[in-house]
């Protein structure tokens, strides 16, 4: 624990900047001493102040990063949703997805689910590592407590090669016939 900030939590301010990246809360903490952090710890938001020289480094460790584009990407893709959307993302992504969500503003209900590794057991939590199988898991339970359908899916690009195929050479596309709903990558 760094000036209040404990694993897990998501910064998502560092001052008066939105954070949009790891990297970019890396390079805001660079620059800023001392700074205001606020945080999403358990979906509370709260804020800390880290106080260091400007030449000492921040000390916090930021493990998970969707880069500027891809969020610019998935806010435009929920912007333009025609009605209420399911985005299947890994745990670690899931607090990054969910800011994106924030700042979308859209009309179109998002529902944000992670999926659970069933090829290993539940214990990898990265994206690249799900197949599928595991998509189509947490689809199926997001979809049937859902108070409408989904209009349309949106899953990482990590775990599908080139051609769209998992590690155990399922096309994504096929969640989506199995949700009944179209399903794209960002």
């Amino acid at each position: 624990e760094v000036a209040g900030v404990r694993p897990g939590d998501v910064i998502t301010r560092v001052g008066s900047k939105v954070v949009k990246s790891r990297s970019h809360a890396h390079y805001l903490l660079g620059r800023s001493a001392p700074a205001a952090l606020e945080l999403l710890r358990g979906g509370q938001r709260l804020t800390v102040q880290v106080t260091r020289d400007a030449d000492e480094q921040s000390g916090v460790v930021l493990d998970e990063d969707l880069s500027l584009i891809r969020l610019t990407a998935l806010e435009a893709r929920l912007r333009q949703a025609p009605g209420p959307v399911l985005v299947l993302t890994s745990l670690p992504a899931a607090a990054l997805i969910q800011c994106a969500v924030d700042q979308a503003r859209t009309a179109a209900g998002v529902t944000i689910v992670s999926a659970r590794s069933g090829l290993f057991g539940g214990t990898i939590a990265c994206a690249g590592l799900l197949i599928a199988e595991d998509f189509v898991a947490a689809g199926r339970t997001a979809c049937a407590s859902a108070a409408e359908p989904f209009a349309a899916v949106l899953l990482p690009a990590e775990p599908f090669d080139e051609a769209g195929l998992d590690l155990v050479r399922r096309s994504y596309l096929e969640i989506g016939e199995r949700l009944g709903t179209p399903v794209s990558l960002v």
